[in-house]
C-alpha cells in the first residue's frame, strides 16, 4: 500500500476588515496539497484570481485525516480541471481508493502517463465519494461489485531446508 503524499485542508480566508467593510465576507474551500504552504498558496492565488483580493486574511487551516482504520476502499469522482497546451478542459475521473489524498494522487499519476501533465496543471473541483451504484466508468465497476474474487495463479511451495547448518560453533 502507497502512503498517500497529497493531504486534503480545509481553509477559511477572507479580506482584512477596512472602515467601509467592516465584516467581510468568509470563503472556505477545500485544498488539495503536500503540505500547508503549498494550500496556503493555491488559496491565495484562487482568491486573487476570482474575488481580486490581493492579501487575503488566512483566518484557520486545518487538515483533514482520512479514518483509515478500516482499511475499506471506497469509490471516489473528482471533478477537475486540466490545463493543456490547446486550452482548458473540465474532465471527470473515478479511482478505487482508502482516503481522498489517495485518490487525488492516483488522479495526478494517471493524468502524467496518459497526458504528460504535471501537477501544477491539475485543478481539483470536487472529490466525492460514490455508491457503487453511481460508478460510471468501466474500469471502476469492474471492481466494484461486492463479490469480487481474484483468481490464485500459483500455489507458495513450502521452503525445504535443504542445505541447513548441523553445527552452529561458527564464532568462538
Amino acid at each position: 500500500m502507497i502512503r498517500s503524499v497529497t493531504k486534503e485542508y480545509v481553509i477559511h480566508a477572507s479580506a482584512y476588515p477596512t472602515e467601509k467593510v467592516r465584516h467581510p465576507q468568509v470563503f472556505v474551500m477545500v485544498v488539495y496539497a503536500k503540505n500547508e504552504i503549498i494550500a496556503r498558496s493555491k488559496m491565495n492565488k484562487i482568491i486573487l484570481k476570482k474575488f481580486k483580493i490581493k492579501n487575503p486574511l488566512l483566518l484557520k487551516i486545518e487538515e483533514i485525516q482520512p479514518n483509515n482504520s478500516q482499511l475499506k476502499i471506497n469509490n471516489y469522482g473528482i471533478t477537475y480541471v486540466f490545463r493543456s497546451r490547446k486550452g482548458k478542459h473540465n474532465m471527470y475521473k473515478e479511482f478505487r481508493a482508502l482516503s481522498k489524498g489517495e485518490a487525488v494522487d492516483m488522479l495526478v499519476n494517471d493524468m502524467a502517463s496518459k497526458h504528460r501533465a504535471q501537477k501544477n496543471c491539475l485543478d481539483v473541483i470536487e472529490v466525492k465519494e460514490i455508491n457503487n451504484e453511481e460508478v460510471k466508468r468501466m474500469n471502476v465497476a469492474q471492481f466494484a461489485k461486492d463479490n469480487v474474487s481474484f483468481p490464485i495463479f500459483r500455489k507458495q511451495i513450502s521452503i525445504r531446508q535443504e542445505f541447513a547448518p548441523q553445527n552452529s560453533e561458527y564464532f568462538r
